[in-house]
């Protein structure tokens, strides 16, 4: 591959008016792959059967096309991990692409070099892995030809397809991907089940064997932890998921050969493209050790270098911060997302509110202050999202006034944006576009984050049609997202988010993602404390999590958290995040003041266990023991809603009013 030349997928607006991610869009989408990896390969040894060995010498991949079947086996230090495994794809009005094939050439080049990342786990990553390119070419009609790319580093490999420009594929569909992974023995799996809307399960432990019985869809999301009896530790997974639908993976015949099953579009296909295109990376980490995981980066290394035309104002304001907010105030129900005018309810973000938290995070050195229900629009949720607008706020919330605030305290604090879009993508793009931009108002403001948020527990909408969120529209969807993001200065932290598959390497601007069985489940009862120790080494290897940390106040929630402070605390250096949550409400953090106070001070004791004391506080409104006053700068409008998480016990609010969408007002930029 010509690494002087940037593989850099065309995430542009090709077909994305109005709705990036519908069907046809999807259909018509496609990657732009540089001429280099486009072209068949046709030069150097065609010998049936090619072996790739990692710069060590410890790992071997084999790949075997001798019977006209490509196969390939991985081995490390001479002992086979992963058998002879099958490679091949299925497809609508084409002939399935499994046999008959030869060896056309190979190519094959090392590469060991260091690149500074914006920001990671580390200050230099080192790259050291070798490469072949091997080309495929069916015997017979309709004589299509495919290249297999193999890249086996010290701790792990990655292989990928890639469909050639004169392949013969032209436009195509994929029905199924049949890439196999024939697991050696029986290891000790830790995986979740491949609900394609959701990641948010607790992991299940159980022999490889077991895990088409054991998981309620017959298989399981990537990525999966595998312990082998001879003490190897490996984790499948995929890397730079681009214009592709996301990988599960399914045991065959209830053994331990594992098949890919791709997120379907709504008529049950799995990928629309046209040729050059090429396939995500499929990984297999091989560690000695459970850490050696976490440390391993290959699966960011396996994506290409930011592309500096993405981030046009540089990318210097790219940097991990510390956060507070109002969510755990609406999480425990003491709080709403809504507003429900200014005589009743107790919305969450008032003016006042949000200026007392930026005091608060001033005065600690965090660094924003997480702003949720602030927009207009709850009224279609839960339900369409079609209301949702992501700069008209609500009566009693006024984001200039709250920017202004932030940007004068010393030292300043930011405000980060809640986006809900309740799943319609559609009316979430109608509002990125380059002429009227919710992100670029944002930056205007000095805001520089964004929570997105995907709430839909039946599928997202994507020109009215409903998708899963894993499927191949929802992924460019993401990717579009993040182009909008960086180019107006916004890190995001996705939540319902499609899996991390490296994409900060291209895109820094991508902090950390949720996808996983979070914080607020310990509000609401029932998650087992293994869980907050297996998933670092599940999870957490695909990349950053957002988990929400710090919850102080353990009688909290639904009957309250079994968890303790130090516990709390040590999530932090455990959860790899470029954007960490000081989750609870910020009076939680000061009910232990100190029990003497000096004349003219003020204890904090309604929140501390103490008596005899004054009890005029600060941050009490903090608590939302009530409704915080705040002068309304226009009309208020829109009807109430339920929070926006789809597993909290409670009913959604009853409350209601009548109310319209007020139209998007000009920013005189």
């Amino acid at each position: 591959m010509d690494h002087n030349t940037p593989s850099t997928p065309d995430i542009g607006r090709r077909g994305y008016l109005g709705g990036l991610s519908s069907l046809a869009a999807a259909a018509a989408y496609s990657l732009t792959v540089p001429p280099a990896a486009a072209a068949q390969v046709t030069d150097g040894h065609d010998d049936p059967v090619q072996t790739v060995t990692s710069p060590d010498g410890a790992i071997t991949v084999t790949l075997d096309v001798e019977d006209g079947t490509p196969t390939y086996s991985v081995e490390r230090d001479g002992t086979t991990l992963v058998g002879d495994s099958e490679l091949g794809f299925e497809f609508q009005n084409q002939p399935s692409l499994d046999g008959g094939l030869t060896v056309t050439g190979s190519e094959s080049e090392t590469v060991d070099e260091t690149w500074t990342p914006v920001w990671d786990q580390y200050d230099e990553i080192r790259d050291n892995h070798v490469e072949r390119r091997v080309g495929l070419e069916e015997e017979t009609d309709p004589g299509r030809a495919l290249t297999v790319v193999i890249r086996v580093f010290d701790d792990g490999i990655a292989f990928r397809y890639v469909f050639p420009e004169d392949s013969g594929f032209g436009e195509f569909v994929v029905t199924s991907e049949r890439t196999q992974f024939a697991v050696d023995g029986d290891p000790t799996s830790w995986w979740i089940e491949h609900d394609f809307d959701s990641y948010e399960y607790e992991y299940k432990e159980t022999p490889l064997s077991d895990l088409g019985g054991s998981s309620p869809t017959g298989g399981a999301h990537t990525p999966i932890t595998m312990r082998t009896d001879d003490g190897n530790y490996m984790s499948l997974h995929e890397a730079e998921l681009v214009d592709y639908a996301s990988m599960g993976v399914v045991p065959e015949d209830g053994g331990t050969t594992l098949t890919t099953d791709l997120a379907p579009l709504p008529d049950g296909t799995k990928v629309t493209a046209s040729a050059p295109h090429r396939t995500p990376w499929r990984t297999l980490q091989i560690t000695d050790r459970a850490g050696g995981l976490i440390e391993s980066s290959l699966i960011v290394n396996c994506n290409e270098p930011r592309d500096p035309e993405d981030f046009p104002q540089g990318v210097d304001w790219i940097t991990p911060q510390k956060y507070v907010g109002i969510w755990w105030l609406m999480i425990t129900e003491r709080a709403t997302w809504q507003y429900y005018g200014p005589d009743s309810g107790n919305h969450g973000a008032q003016t006042a509110r949000m200026k007392q938290y930026m005091e608060f995070a001033s005065e600690h050195g965090i660094d924003s202050v997480l702003v949720e229900g602030w927009n207009e629009g709850w009224d279609s949720y839960p339900g369409s999202g079609d209301t949702m607008d992501f700069d008209q706020t609500y009566g009693d919330f006024d984001i200039e006034e709250v920017t202004e605030f932030g940007a004068s305290l010393d030292p300043p604090v930011e405000m980060t944006a809640h986006n809900e879009t309740a799943g319609n993508t559609t009316n979430y793009e109608s509002q990125l576009t380059d002429g009227d931009s919710a992100f670029a108002y944002y930056d205007d403001l000095g805001i520089h984050s964004i929570k997105t948020g995907y709430v839909a527990d039946n599928g997202v909408s994507v020109d009215d049609v409903t998708h899963n969120h894993h499927c191949q529209p929802l992924v460019n969807h993401h990717h579009l997202v993040y182009r909008e993001a960086a180019a107006n200065r916004q890190m995001l932290n996705v939540h319902e988010p499609v899996k991390p598959t490296g994409e900060r390497r291209r895109f820094p601007n991508v902090m950390t993602k949720e996808g996983v069985r979070g914080q607020e489940y310990d509000s609401f009862g029932g998650i087992d404390p293994s869980h907050h120790v297996t998933f670092p080494f599940t999870r957490m290897v695909a990349g950053p999590v957002e988990y929400t940390p710090g919850i102080f106040d353990m009688d909290s929630g639904s009957g309250g958290i079994e968890t303790t402070r130090a516990k709390q605390l040590a999530m932090y250096p455990t959860y790899l995040s470029g954007l960490q949550m000081a989750a609870d409400v910020v009076a939680s953090y000061l009910d232990d003041s100190d029990d003497s106070v000096a004349l003219g001070q003020v204890t904090q004791a309604e929140f501390g266990e103490r008596s005899d004391v004054g009890t005029g506080a600060r941050w009490a409104n903090a608590q939302a023991a009530g409704y915080v006053s705040s002068t309304r700068h226009r009309p208020a409008t829109g009807p109430a809603s339920r929070s926006p998480r789809r597993t909290s016990p409670r009913a959604a609010s009853t409350i209601s009013t009548s109310g319209t969408r007020g139209r998007r007002r000009a920013r005189g930029r």
